[in-house]
């Protein structure tokens, strides 16, 4: 049996096919149209959408001809990677508007929340947990509002659905008509509108909520900035409410007047420090519907999804600082995911076919993309690029490229399947030195071209994490921030962040053996287990995908090396 799982239209959109029980592939869009989160919005987008009028009927408008070429793009993929034709669907899971007459006989479609519940319980190896969404809405319903926090609860193969909370957007035909908010999402009750509007004031790129936590790191408590709370109330039910309109003029006031008056770096420290408050009170509303949450669903195991779910501090105090002892979240958390959740949805609630996973130790893989070992050898030679080899033995190649890292070198890794999520974990990489504090500022500056103030992760031995980082032990999508130990910050400096944290990637052997044997081989040559990992892309591009990919990034950035599956190039 073939289930194929389609994702979202609006921004990152992807698909997935199963084959029974077991996820064969799965691929974001953005890998293939190279525009990242594949976004299509401009700023009209959310002008058009009013109150009381179906949304999908305005995506549906907005998304005619673009959904059906995308979509088919990257299902021709999946089939592909399964040798596996249209007429081998069994039934297609969407939680989108699709309009393919080809899928749409045999489609079903879920809600959005479900299919991030989906995306996150399935892939756990939980028998029973609960399971909490956070983002910035869903589905519509003909009122005009949307879900954009769900509480539920898994057990074996069903997930039930115990509460939510609703939201609607908030602005009035004039404001629309004078195009007040642009492209902010001016949404109540909504913690996902909540951080992407301060995200966006703070001139942030869309979707780049990963910045605005980055850039909390470098801020303190400002007085200023106390009323962000008061936007907030706190219910006794156990719920929240969010004024996320009132918050938004109030943010834009601030920083309207504060460009004025402010030096660069004062306006720096300033934004550092809104970023700051919002991201202290994010984690405050999270712990709350967290406790409530366990009041209703009292399991000692969590599963998270939704956009909130990638913000790794969040992530972290919810570990430290609620019962739950157990947290999965798959590495897709955002709508990235939503594909693989519907997949899972329609082999497991639907056609009740077992979960292989449950009550194992062996860990969801984030590698779920093509692997391309059969076309490199054509890329290579169109790109002319022989002339860089290195000749190596097999058993020495780890050690080689280890040796190139410690002697300062920024190496590209492609390897194997591409992971599914924003993170690379391993397979689409760039590799460097931890030990070098002005290694951060390098590939700031010369590799990614991005903001100085965005940290990279530390990839590390799964056995040797305790020695580095506190209270942390089993992390290998980079889901959780940590804080280093004091007697490990000399040690690996370029990965620790200004407040003595890191984003904690933990790597073993069965997952991804290759990557694991590199840092096995740095360990061996450094006396640090732990290996510089950052995404093979530059700012506001796609992690690469292909051979082709790799190879014109590594023509055209300052790296010093490629790792291309087995072989080894240095410029």
């Amino acid at each position: 049996m073939y289930i194929l799982g389609i994702g979202d239209v609006t921004h990152d959109a992807s698909v997935c096919l199963m084959k029974n029980n077991e996820i064969l592939v799965a691929i974001e869009l953005e890998r293939l149209t190279k525009i990242k989160h594949n976004l299509k919005l401009d700023s009209g987008l959310f002008s058009i959408i009013e109150q009381g009028k179906n949304i999908h009927n305005v995506l549906k408008k907005w998304t005619v001809g673009y959904r059906e070429n995308q979509f088919n793009s990257a299902i021709n993929y999946c089939l592909e990677y399964a040798n596996a034709s249209v007429k081998d669907i069994s039934a297609t899971v969407v939680s989108t508007l699709y309009d393919d007459p080809i899928y749409e006989r045999k489609s079903v479609l879920i809600n959005h929340h479900l299919a991030h519940s989906a995306s996150t319980y399935y892939p756990s190896n939980f028998e029973k947990a609960a399971i909490l969404v956070m983002d910035g809405c869903g589905d519509f319903n003909k009122d005009g509002s949307s879900i954009c926090t769900l509480f539920a609860e898994g057990d074996s193969n069903a997930i039930s659905i115990l509460d939510t909370i609703v939201g609607r957007y908030d602005h009035t035909q004039e404001e629309l008509k004078q195009g007040a908010y642009d492209s902010h999402m001016v949404f109540t009750n909504s913690l996902g509108a909540f951080y992407q509007n301060v995200t966006m004031l703070l001139g942030m790129s869309y979707y780049g909520e990963g910045k605005t936590m980055g850039l909390a790191s470098y801020g303190r408590a400002n007085p200023e900035l106390n009323k962000v709370r008061e936007y907030v109330t706190f219910l006794s039910n156990g719920k929240l409410e969010i004024d996320n309109r009132a918050l938004f003029l109030f943010v834009k006031d601030l920083l309207d007047r504060a460009h004025s008056r402010l030096t660069e770096n004062e306006l720096f420290q300033y934004k550092a420090d809104i970023a700051y408050a919002h991201q202290k009170l994010l984690e405050e509303m999270v712990l709350y519907l967290c406790t409530y949450l366990y009041k209703i669903s009292p399991s000692e195991n969590l599963c998270l999804a939704g956009g909130v779910a990638l913000n790794s501090a969040v992530n972290y105090r919810i570990l430290q600082q609620t019962p739950f002892k157990n947290i999965f979240i798959q590495p897709a958390a955002g709508d990235a995911g939503i594909a693989i959740g519907a997949a899972l949805y329609g082999a497991h609630a639907m056609n009740n076919l077992p979960r292989s996973n449950v009550n194992t130790t062996k860990l969801f893989s984030p590698f779920l993309g093509k692997s391309y070992k059969d076309t490199e050898k054509c890329t290579l030679q169109k790109n002319r690029i022989e002339q860089y080899r290195v000749n190596l033995a097999e058993k020495d190649l780890y050690t080689e490229i280890a040796k190139q890292i410690s002697n300062k070198k920024i190496i590209g890794w492609f390897n194997g399947r591409s992971e599914i999520g924003p993170r690379a974990l391993g397979a689409r990489s760039i590799l460097a030195d931890p030990r070098h504090p002005q290694m951060k500022d390098v590939l700031n500056q010369k590799i990614k071209h991005r903001e100085s103030f965005r940290p990279f992760a530390p990839a590390i031995l799964e056995e040797e994490v305790s020695r580095y980082f506190k209270n942390i032990h089993i992390a290998p999508y980079m889901s959780f921030i940590a804080d280093v130990k004091e007697n490990a910050q000399n040690e690996i400096p370029a990965t620790i962040h200004v407040d003595n944290t890191a984003r904690v990637q933990t790597v073993n052997a069965e997952m991804n053996p290759d990557f694991y044997s590199l840092i096995k081989a740095f360990y061996r040559l450094t006396g640090v287990p732990v290996i510089l990992n950052t995404s093979f892309n530059l700012a506001g591009k796609p992690i690469v995908e292909t051979p082709e990919d790799a190879v014109d990034y590594f023509l055209t950035m300052s790296l010093d090396g490629l790792y291309l599956d087995g072989d080894f190039y240095l410029k």
